[in-house]
């Protein structure tokens, strides 16, 4: 991993909110991430501003954790149990009529932490408005990241998500903390480890 890198996409980031101290965006996750995973009770008792009950109110280009297990896992080569999530839009069927019970999200733990930085970069450069609140989104979608080269690193992130497979609510990280969030290292993968994975999605964005 680059250091340099990592601090450079933290520190770009972190300039948007002059005041704040990237310490408290730690602080934060750690806490609510625990609750959502292990207490959702909890979590709806002390935050409900961040918790969304129902996978069809997740907003697309923003950030999400929830636990997640796959339903195809025996043919599957691994996957991860603890999404970081973007979704970008429906999943669509071979006819383009719209796919029910499924989405399309970037599980941001494909992506080695260098990689992920540079992407997610470019994608906060896609923000809607100047509005510093939970209103701020990226615009995006499957046919936008296809059709510019700054995103090219998106591609092994698009997975499909089933609404009967959730196992939890889903955390919604508020806007200033997408920096922290999308850079610790939360993923579970399951039939492989992370530099298995890594590796593999390498070679998806060489085009191997």
């Amino acid at each position: 991993m680059s250091s340099m890198t990592i601090d450079k996409y933290m520190a770009r980031f972190h300039r948007k909110f002059p005041g704040e101290n990237p310490k408290n965006h730690v602080d934060w996750f750690r806490n609510n991430s625990r609750k959502v995973i292990v207490e959702p009770s909890s979590l709806l008792k002390h935050d409900r501003d961040n918790l969304v009950n129902n996978w069809n109110q997740l907003g697309i280009g923003k950030v999400y954790l929830g636990t997640y297990y796959a339903k195809w896992h025996k043919e599957l080569p691994y996957w991860d149990t603890h999404p970081v999530f973007i979704p970008i839009g429906p999943k669509l069927n071979k006819d383009g009529t719209i796919k029910r019970g499924s989405i399309l999200a970037m599980n941001l733990h494909y992506l080695p932490p260098v990689l992920r930085a540079k992407l997610l970069s470019e994608l906060f450069e896609t923000e809607n408005n100047a509005q510093y609140n939970d209103t701020k989104k990226m615009q995006i979608n499957y046919g936008i990241l296809v059709g510019a080269s700054k995103f090219s690193y998106f591609r092994p992130c698009v997975k499909e998500y089933l609404s009967t497979q959730w196992r939890s609510r889903f955390l919604r990280v508020p806007y200033n903390q997408w920096a922290a969030v999308s850079m610790m290292p939360l993923e579970r993968f399951n039939k492989a480890t992370r530099q298995q994975v890594w590796n593999d999605s390498r070679k998806i964005i060489k085009g191997r």
